[in-house]
């Protein structure tokens, strides 16, 4: 096992703020949170994670700091690297604050990792950072996904898209996710029964998955997660409510979740918008719409998503059903004239897949 600092969390008399400067002091002295890497490269992360084994709460800090300083040389923030440590601190103790209990974890390295450490002994996660060309990430779609994308029109779209990336990468841009077209590997269209439309990816470390809204359970949720997850606590209250903040068994049960942009740079939300992606996406749904004829629900959350329906009216061919509420972000979520908060849509869809003789959707059914 590496090396490892774990303390209590502070009396429940201390302030937040004291609280947080406690957190990021003991993360910043700590001798055991320090990776040496790339010259310049300076950023913390703090994941809140539930080892089941165990039964608690912990969070996983880590420092990547340049090659070119000493282990001993104090580290030296900018404002907007204090800022993402502090908001960082503020989720853990959010989280811990519910479970009573704060663990702090950090490891040693003498090189950067490839991906976030875990928990679990020495096991490395799998970073979630593009690398390398999406057209060979497109040459794995399942073929009808392919087909869908194989006019000469959106065949040039695509390179366009490949090439503007790939010159992002080349210039040092952080671009997130790994796996673009996830949302297609895992569902072909035939077995779409739900359509759950997103923006963009998640625009932090280790968030995006390639599916909307969706995250890995090595951090916490977002706000419009945490929103989609207490409405269907809403909706169904005498069961117990979702364990994993990863909805990849939704895919496998049917549930598309695709962004209608699918690669974002990192820390800068809708930077990918624009760039040819929603050409590529428009044509996915046209072509599940006109060519499948089985029952499909649209769930369109937002005036983005919305925007979508003539496009899928337009071109389906078999039966559907379109549900569209305020998007689940806190900023609209309580919000006229269709609140998210209470839409009632998880619920719907079910019932009018059953009435189309069609199988449900378990959603309390999320994980990996």
């Amino acid at each position: 096992m590496a090396a490892r600092n774990d303390c209590p969390a502070p009396n429940a008399g201390s302030s937040t703020t004291d609280t947080i400067a406690s957190i990021v002091t003991l993360i910043r002295d700590s001798p055991y949170s320090i990776y040496i890497g790339q010259p310049a490269l300076l950023y913390i992360a703090t994941f809140v994670l539930h080892v089941r084994a165990q039964h608690r709460p912990l969070v996983l800090a880590t420092i990547y700091r340049g090659d070119a300083a000493p282990a001993t040389q104090p580290i030296v923030l900018t404002t907007f690297q204090a800022q993402r440590i502090r908001q960082s601190a503020r989720h853990a103790l959010q989280y811990a604050d519910s479970h009573h209990t704060l663990f702090i974890m950090a490891r040693s390295s003498s090189s950067r990792p490839k991906g976030q450490l875990s928990l679990i002994g020495d096991e490395i996660l799998a970073g979630n950072t593009l690398d390398g060309s999406i057209l060979a990430q497109l040459s794995l779609l399942p073929p009808h996904w392919k087909a869908a994308l194989g006019s000469p029109e959106l065949v040039q779209t695509l390179q366009n898209v490949s090439a503007w990336l790939d010159k992002e990468l080349a210039q040092g841009a952080t671009i997130y996710p790994a796996a673009p077209f996830r949302a297609l590997q895992l569902l072909p269209p035939d077995g779409v029964r739900v359509v759950i439309l997103g923006q963009d990816p998640y625009h932090g470390p280790n968030q995006a998955q390639g599916l909307a809204f969706s995250v890995p359970d090595t951090c916490p949720a977002p706000p419009s997660l945490r929103n989609i997850l207490a409405q269907l606590q809403l909706e169904y209250p005498d069961m117990p409510a979702p364990a994993s903040h990863d909805l990849s068994n939704w895919a496998r049960q049917g549930v598309l979740l695709l962004n209608t942009s699918l690669t974002v740079e990192d820390g800068l939300p809708a930077s990918h918008a624009r760039k040819g992606w929603e050409t590529v996406t428009d044509a996915l749904l046209v072509h599940l719409a006109d060519q499948t004829t089985h029952p499909i629900v649209y769930m369109l959350w937002g005036n983005h998503a919305q925007a979508k329906t003539d496009l899928i009216r337009r071109h389906a061919q078999g039966p559907h059903l379109i549900l569209a509420a305020n998007h689940p972000s806190p900023l609209s979520a309580r919000r006229p004239p269709v609140p998210f908060m209470g839409c009632g849509h998880f619920r719907q869809a079910n019932d009018w897949l059953a009435e189309q003789n069609a199988a449900a959707i378990d959603w309390l059914a999320t994980g990996p």
